[in-house]
């Protein structure tokens, strides 16, 4: 049995997706920032790169804040009690 298949993982696997979704988003625009560093020979005051930076931040916030409602999720009873027993253990560790 898939776990996408058993309805009370949904939220779970949902969750999963968007804490992907929002660390791959953030990773992209650290990856940009990066990149506009290494190319660009603006100087110290480059307003392209500052601007990068800012997104990045924002971006990094809220996958930390995406993240921290997985781990909510996870810890929560009502979702606990539905996982496979490895699940379970690895939510318990962390």
């Amino acid at each position: 049995m898939s776990l996408s298949a058993e309805p009370s993982y949904r939220p779970v696997l949902k969750a999963l997706g968007d804490a992907k979704d929002s660390i791959g988003e953030w990773h992209d625009w650290e990856e940009l920032q990066r990149l506009a560093r290494k190319n660009l020979k603006h100087g110290r005051g480059c307003k392209l790169i500052s601007i990068l930076g800012a997104v990045s931040q924002k971006k990094f916030n809220e996958a930390l804040r995406v993240t921290k409602g997985l781990r909510r999720l996870l810890h929560s009873e009502r979702i606990h009690s539905t996982l496979p027993i490895n699940l379970q253990m690895s939510a318990s560790h962390s």
